[in-house]
């Protein structure tokens, strides 16, 4: 099929690079309700809401380095005008939960700040706006909002940032004009603001193909001393303002996604040392971008959809679509700009709630033309990033990239599931030290964590992780054993293992090949990012026609880089699992084996 196919369904949640999430202030119940924990949005804290036109409500994420946050979501049946995400939703990124908030700050001193909000129509506004000072640990944080149009908070002495997001609804009842600025609350005497909504401009996005306009979103960053703040909105092409502001610490991001005949446009555009003066973009299409994605299905019953997101847009708003895999699907994208990708696939009810799939950044040139295959087999460990060190006498597995597909290695795919179960075991000889039950993703994703003795020893970190799901007939239990030589580090070190990595060639949609074929497989040796173990000394792999009941060794002869392992399939339908024993000169190894590697089928 060309694109997506089939209804979309309900997900919410913020992600992005270490992006954590909670509720500051909730708008009133016509806004919707913070929902029950959602899937897993690629390094992302779960979160879920739905919401009604025009409605406000204030999110608050992390820290100075946090990254994009991705917001899934659906149009709610029976309210008219839904298509697409309400533009009246704010999300403004702050500080961390558990931190001082305004309680910490000085109670002697205070100044008055009364904030003015006036709307498009030149009326005053109703509107929440969050005050905050991002020097400070805690940002000591208020929200105050302006009923007829004016608000007050008593503050110590100092600069302040203030964002809000102000509707006109007498105008437009789904536009919304996001503002952010900086106040001085001098000593003495009080201080007044007005955040006039008449300031802001159109963030204009366009494409010079007929197309139906899908979700937008804009917003405005602070990055202050302690803390990174961002105010932003989500709704559709025409819909959102913003007062241009300068500073070298502003930064802006915009993007849009349109859908046409054949293809999905995602165009984004950033901006740093502040809001343009004219947000206006508009893009031809002969000059984006073309990536044609191939989304293989491990099942028959497999759902699931894909999505490209702006890495240095602060917030993302994207239509997670529910359509059966195998799927094709072209996608045009705005050159110069930072973009990832992820997969979602599960089962037809919930297809974000089971494995998901999630690249790295990657920079198109403009009239790029590319070919992208996710999903296929075989699917086992990768190292996205530095998974395993010690750091003094302390060893920390990080609990991630398990299922990942064979997409080649500079696209740093990383996959998870949220239904594999299974057991993380650490030995010292034959003597257990630390074992426990493999945890579901998260963000950050899960640690599992030992004390070792500080004289140097050999140790077993053994990872079996199961899936038995309806949506996954292949690679439904995925093993990693490590066996390496350390002893107490002044610091933290990357400890000496691999992954293998196994690409198998002339599969179809399905991820099966034929019956009787000949198949030549590179086997990749993936070294743990940070460590430089010892170069490899062997490398031997086995193949299994009966879920590993037994097995059969296989030639492996050295590639340019990799290794090549020459497997035949089995005469009649069923599946081959592959097993990989690497070793290095220093004596370190991983034996690792993946159940149903790949299908075979006539």
């Amino acid at each position: 099929m060309i694109g997506w196919r089939g209804r979309t369904r309900a997900y919410a949640a913020l992600a992005g690079l270490l992006v954590a999430a909670a509720v500051l202030s909730a708008a009133p119940s016509a806004a919707g309700q913070a929902g029950r924990p959602g899937a897993r949005s690629g390094h992302g804290a779960p979160g879920a809401y739905r919401a009604a036109p025009g409605a406000a409500r204030t999110v608050l994420t992390t820290s100075a380095g946090a990254g994009t946050a991705v917001v899934f979501t659906q149009p709610l049946a029976g309210v008219p005008g839904t298509e697409l995400f309400a533009s009246g939703h704010r999300i403004a990124v702050v500080t961390p939960p558990g931190v001082p908030g305004p309680a910490a700050s000085a109670a002697s001193h205070r100044q008055k700040l009364t904030i003015t909000a006036i709307g498009r129509d030149g009326l005053p506004s109703d509107a929440a706006v969050v005050v905050a000072n991002p020097s400070v640990a805690g940002g000591n944080v208020h929200t105050v909002t302006t009923p007829n149009g004016t608000g007050t908070v008593s503050l110590t002495a100092g600069r302040y940032l203030l964002a809000t997001g102000i509707l006109t609804p007498a105008l437009n009842p789904r536009n919304i004009t996001v503002i952010m600025r900086l106040v001085r609350v001098r000593a003495g005497r009080g201080t007044q603001v007005t955040l006039d909504a008449r300031a802001g401009k159109l963030i204009d996005v366009t494409v010079n193909r007929p197309v139906k306009p899908g979700l937008q979103t804009g917003g405005v960053t602070y990055q202050g001393s302690q803390y990174r703040f961002t105010e932003a909105y989500i709704g559709g092409p025409g819909e959102g303002y913003i007062v241009p502001v300068h500073g070298a610490r502003y930064s802006f991001g915009t993007q849009t996604v349109f859908t046409g005949r054949a293809a999905h446009y995602t165009v984004a555009a950033v901006s740093r040392g502040g809001v343009p003066a004219n947000p206006a973009y508009h893009y031809r299409v002969a000059r984006l971008a073309r990536v044609r994605g191939s989304y293989r299905s491990l099942d028959a019953r497999s759902f699931g959809g894909a999505y490209w997101v702006a890495a240095d847009v602060p917030v993302v708003a994207v239509i997670l679509p529910s359509a059966p895999l195998p799927g094709t699907v072209t996608d045009y994208l705005s050159p110069g700009v930072r973009f990832f990708s992820a997969l979602s696939y599960g089962s037809r009810r919930s297809p974000a709630t089971g494995a998901q799939i999630q690249s790295g950044t990657q920079v198109f040139a403009a009239r790029h033309r590319g070919n992208q295959v996710w999903n296929g087999a075989a699917i086992g460990p990768a190292f996205p990033r530095q998974l395993a060190v010690r750091t003094g006498n302390t060893l920390a597995y990080t609990v991630d990239g398990y299922l990942t597909d064979a997409a080649p290695a500079a696209l740093r795919h990383d996959g998870v599931d949220n239904n594999v179960t299974g057991r993380i075991t650490l030995r010292k000889g034959s003597r257990v030290i630390a074992t426990e039950r493999f945890p579901r993703p998260s963000q950050p994703p899960p640690v599992f964590n030992s004390r070792l003795p500080p004289a140097p020893a050999v140790y077993t970190l053994t990872v079996h992780a199961r899936r038995a799901v309806r949506y996954a007939r292949l690679s439904t239990g995925v093993t990693m054993a490590w066996r390496f030589r350390s002893g107490h580090t002044a610091g933290k070190r990357a400890l000496p293992i691999r992954a293998v990595r196994f690409a198998v060639p002339s599969l179809n949609h399905q991820d099966q090949a034929p019956p009787g074929s000949k198949l030549a497989i590179g086997v990749f040796a993936a070294s743990n990012p940070g460590a430089a173990p010892p170069p490899v000394a062997k490398v031997r792999v086995q193949a299994s026609a009966n879920d590993g009941r037994t097995w059969h060794g296989v030639a492996v002869h050295r590639a340019r880089g990799h290794w090549i392992a020459d497997v035949t399939s089995p005469a009649g339908r069923g599946f081959v699992s592959l097993r990989a024993e690497v070793t290095d000169t220093g004596g370190n190894s991983v034996t690792e084996t993946i159940t149903r590697a790949y299908a075979v089928a006539g």
